[in-house]
């Protein structure tokens, strides 16, 4: 069976078998993922990423100690992963078991008994893992689209926007600085891309941030008529084929259309409803978080993929502390 979203997947399991997924992601986390091609494990500084490492005791938590000879650091196999620093190592079970079910930070947070900011702090340090999820390459015919979320400053110290507004909706017509933009690519092999891009509208330098790189087997990019596609197109002499649905035009030449982009649009709209309001700071891990259930989703070895990206990941404590990548958007 293909299932539409991972939700989808993980709530059709009976009850024995969800808290049996759970269980097989820690036993990733116990076992550790840095492997090498012949299954040994592999130790490296996550400082400075030197092999020139030796064992120098253990904590009071019996974890094995490491001492780095290139940057003369001290580190753990838990140094800047994601569960470093958690005190209710236990409860991360419960607390993987709701993220994946949908729960709400608060009913995550009443589940595992811990306070509503520490359900805020682990779900952020778990979604700061799937940065840089985006299709490396595109290929063949390529859909593109652009969509809006309204502009939320809620955690933010420095207000730009006048008092009570921090979730409001925009007041002008149309498109303005009081949206974020979110540009969607998807190919006909499954790869997609979602980019937090700017306030306001899309740019030509806005698509080229997007799909620079990746374009080198493309043969057409499909999209509406936005005039920022037109130019990139033309600039990288690539085919365009415009698609204007709101025409009633849904196909052109019985192949190209945008219906795989837009439908991406719909089910993205659909994940971020029950967050009533992600902090525009934060958009960016929620949409990474939504595609690396995409990938999963149907995916015989869903589980492994899943673990792996959360648990071998030695930047997640890292990215956290680093802040939000999109804060530079707000200009706080």
């Amino acid at each position: 069976m293909v299932y539409t979203d991972f939700k989808d997947y993980f709530s059709s399991l009976s009850e024995l078998r969800k808290h049996e997924v759970v269980d097989e992601l820690f036993l990733i986390l116990e076992k550790g993922e840095n492997i090498d091609e012949l299954g040994e494990k592999i130790h490296i500084c996550p400082h400075c990423s030197s092999p020139k490492i030796r064992a120098n005791g253990k904590t009071s938590y019996k974890a094995q100690k490491y001492y780095c000879n290139t940057c003369t650091k001290h580190f753990t196999e838990n140094t800047n992963k994601v569960w470093c620093f958690v005190k209710k190592k236990d409860e991360m079970k419960t607390y993987m078991y709701g993220l994946l079910s949908g729960f709400s930070l608060r009913k995550n947070a009443i589940e595992c008994e811990i306070s509503l900011n520490t359900s805020f702090i682990w779900r952020h340090k778990l979604l700061r893992c799937f940065d840089d999820v985006s299709a490396e390459e595109y290929k063949g015919i390529l859909e593109i689209d652009e969509l809006f979320f309204p502009v939320s400053q809620k955690g933010s110290r420095k207000i730009t926007k006048p008092k009570g507004t921090r979730r409001s909706r925009s007041k002008k017509r149309g498109i303005s600085e009081d949206q974020v933009a979110v540009i969607a690519t998807v190919d006909r092999s499954g790869n997609k891309g979602l980019k937090v891009s700017k306030l306001g509208q899309i740019t030509k330098e806005s698509v080229a941030e997007v799909l620079d790189g990746k374009i080198e087997n493309v043969e057409v990019v499909c999209s509406d008529k936005h005039v920022s596609y037109a130019s990139y197109t033309k600039q990288n002499k690539l085919k365009h084929k415009t698609i204007m649905a709101s025409h009633g035009q849904r196909i052109t030449e019985k192949v190209y259309h945008v219906q795989n982009v837009n439908n991406t649009d719909k089910r993205i709209r659909d994940f971020m409803r029950p967050m009533n309001g992600v902090a525009t700071k934060y958009l960016q891990s929620y949409l990474n978080w939504f595609l690396i259930l995409e990938k999963i989703k149907n995916n015989t070895n869903r589980l492994n993929q899943l673990g792996t990206i959360i648990f071998s990941s030695t930047q997640a404590l890292e990215y956290y502390r680093a802040g939000a990548s999109m804060q530079h958007l707000l200009g706080t």
